[in-house]
Formats: structure tokens, sequence, C-alpha cells
């Protein structure tokens, strides 16, 4: 009789260890996904930042463009011109990056 209640103890004791293991294992699996999450957030946001500054200096130098283009002779316009929809291409393209 003993040796049943000191058996089923001791199996009671292992189930106890192994629930705690698997307690233990899920625990760090959630802290492994909370880091992962945390540096997809972290990357994210540093190439929102990338792409925002890279959108505010093709603006400018399309605005710097124009602003030449009205003291430019007629085949100076043409080519400022070109540029012009060249930036405004790479403008949405980074757009529609940031969208998707």
């Amino acid at each position: 009789m003993m040796k049943t209640t000191l058996t089923i103890a001791l199996m009671a004791c292992c189930f106890a260890l192994s629930s705690c293991e698997e307690q233990t294992k899920a625990e760090q699996a959630e802290e492994k996904v909370e880091e992962a999450a945390e540096t997809t957030r972290s990357a994210t946001e540093d190439a929102w930042a990338e792409a925002k500054e890279k959108l505010a200096d093709l603006e400018n130098e399309i605005n710097q463009l124009a602003a030449e283009m009205e003291e430019a002779s007629e085949e100076g316009k043409k080519e400022i011109e070109e540029k012009i929809i060249e930036l405004k291409a790479k403008y949405q393209e980074i757009r529609s990056d940031m969208e998707d």
C-alpha cells in the first residue's frame, strides 16, 4: 500500500514537473515572440522614417528643378521636365511601397 502511494505521489510529481517544463517552454516561446514583434516594430519604424526622408529629399529636388526650369532655355526645360518626371515616378514608387 505504501509503495503504491509513493508511486502515485512520484507520478504526480513527474506530471507536475512536466507541466512546469511545458509552462516554462511556453513562457520562453512567448518571450521570443514578443522580442520578434519588437524587432519587427523597430524595423518598420526605421523603414518608415527612411522612406519619409527619401520623400522629403525628392520633393526638395523636384521643387529646386521647378525653380531652375523658369530660368532655363527651351532645351534645358525639356531636360529638367524629364528629370522631374523621373523623380515623380520614384516618389510614387516609394509612396506605394509605404502603402503596402
